[in-house]
This record gives structure tokens, C-alpha cells and sequence, in this order.
């Protein structure tokens, strides 16, 4: 229908949403033949904020068919667009996604480095997010990056240093969790007023 009105950036997101769904199916091959076409017409297009969740998920894809050095490349890909994208969102999600590749081939400096630069940007974020295609592709459980910070933390790169660095993410990681059970709620916090002329 869509293809029919010339409407050709609908048909594209759809095959993005349906990888995106593949993907968490485990459908891995036909989500990154999907995705794969997305990615190339975002590109084309220069439609950078859909061409960086596009080369995103071919990342993950690629981790979860074991071939670090196409997922490499996706996550370069997708880093190179996000500068023009400034989207703490997006950041988030590019940074969060770059660090497992460090991880995976045992070095936590440059790991720690993208999850760090992650979780600034999730800090950075209000807890609400508006865009479509970000509230589908965005990670379920936000507190990830914390535990995958504690983990490398108790690593123990730094020591003494990295103990205390891992008590302080399970402290943001809690008070993150507080606020976000705030907001969903729809409540504000108490707040009591007192009059300087009593």
C-alpha cells in the first residue's frame, strides 16, 4: 500500500520493526536480511537516526552469530552517524552496544570506557521517551548498564578504586530504579511547606 502511494521510507520501517521483532525471536537470518535492505536505503537517504538503529541491530545480530568482526563493523558504522544524530538516546544505545565487543575479547579498559560514555547518556535522558521506533528498539531493562559496569568493576582494574566504583553504580543503579518507579507512577514526592511566619 504504502509502496503503491510512493511512499517508500513506511515500507523500510516496517522491515525495521519486523527484524527488530525477528531478532528477539532468535530469528537471526531473516532479521538480517531485513535489516540489512533498511540499513542500506536509511543510508541512501541519509535518514541517520533510523540508519543508526538499522547498523545497531546488525551488531547484535552479528554477536549473536558469533562474528565479532561484522558486528565491528556495524558498530563503527553506526558511531560514525551518531555525530551527527546527537541524541542522548541513541547514544546510549550505540555506547551500550560497543562495549560488548571490547568485552568479549577480554579488554575491559576500552568496555569500561563505552559503558561509562553509555551510562552518562542514559543519565542524560528524561525517564519518558517519545520517538516510535526508539521506544521499541530501546533496551528493556535500562539498570544494564550498571550491572555490566559492576561487573567489570569487580574485574578489579583499578584495585580498591574498582570496589568503590562498583558500590557507587549499585547506589546510582537504585536511585535510577527509585525515580523510574516514581514516574511510571504518575506521583510526586511529598513535599511539605512551611510558613516562615509561623
Amino acid at each position: 500500500m504504502f509502496a503503491q502511494e510512493s511512499n517508500l521510507v513506511w515500507p523500510r520501517l516496517l522491515d525495521l520493526y519486523q527484524a527488530l521483532l525477528l531478532f528477539h525471536e532468535g530469528r537471526h537470518f531473516e532479521a538480517r536480511r531485513l535489516c540489512v535492505a533498511a540499513a542500506a536505503f536509511f543510508d541512501e537517504m541519509r535518514l541517520l537516526g533510523k540508519s543508526v538503529i538499522a547498523h545497531l541491530l546488525l551488531a547484535r545480530i552479528a554477536l549473536q552469530l558469533a562474528d565479532i568482526e561484522e558486528a565491528g563493523k556495524h558498530a563503527d558504522a553506526a558511531v560514525a552517524r551518531l555525530s551527527s544524530v546527537q541524541t542522548p538516546v541513541l547514544e546510549y544505545q550505540v555506547h551500550f552496544s560497543s562495549a560488548n565487543l571490547p568485552q568479549k575479547r577480554g579488554d575491559l579498559t576500552a568496555a569500561r570506557d563505552s559503558y561509562q560514555t553509555a551510562r552518562h547518556a542514559l543519565e542524560s535522558m528524561r525517564t519518558r521517551i517519545h520517538t516510535e521506533e526508539l521506544k521499541i528498539s530501546f533496551g528493556r531493562n535500562r539498570l544494564q548498564i550498571y550491572e555490566s559496569l559492576v561487573e567489570i568493576f569487580l574485574a578489579g582494574l583499578a584495585g580498591e578504586q574498582s570496589n568503590a566504583e562498583a558500590l557507587a553504580c549499585i547506589e546510582a543503579a537504585k536511585s535510577r530504579s527509585m525515580s523510574e518507579m516514581i514516574f511510571r507512577s504518575g506521583q510526586s514526592l511529598p513535599w511539605e511547606r512551611k510558613d516562615k511566619a509561623a
